[in-house]
This record gives structure tokens, sequence and C-alpha cells, in this order.
């Protein structure tokens, strides 16, 4: 699932600006078209802002070096 924030009009002429989880831009065009919504701009942004912590990198580098020396 990616997330796209889209600034649309609605039916009515007024400017929105929505966010969407959906798979491709392809569902975000058919969530417009069923809401009957005009699309100005879409833009993708990253759902997984996450970091990650000191023990979590420590196992991926174990297993990346794991990995390497097979």
């Amino acid at each position: 699932m990616s997330l796209y924030e889209c600034v649309v009009y609605d039916e009515y002429r007024r400017r929105k600006k929505i966010n969407l989880e959906l798979e491709s831009i392809d569902e975000v065009n058919n969530y417009a078209i069923d809401n009957k919504l005009s699309i100005v701009k879409i833009k993708l942004k990253s759902i997984n802002n996450k970091k990650l912590k000191d023990k979590q990198l420590k196992l991926i580098c174990k297993k990346m070096s794991i990995l390497l020396e097979s």
C-alpha cells in the first residue's frame, strides 16, 4: 500500500486535500471517478517513516554478514 496526497475539486467546485492509502495511481483515479472528484495534483508519500532501533540495525547487520560470508 502507498499513501497518496491528492488535491481535488468536488462536484461543487470546492478544493480539498485528501490522503488515500491505495495500491496504485489507477486506484486513486477510480476513487476520484466514483466520488465525482476532479484531481488537480497527486503526490506519493511514504508510509513507513519509522527509524530503526539499535537492536534492529544490529540484527540486520549480523544477518547480512552471515549472508555475505556464505
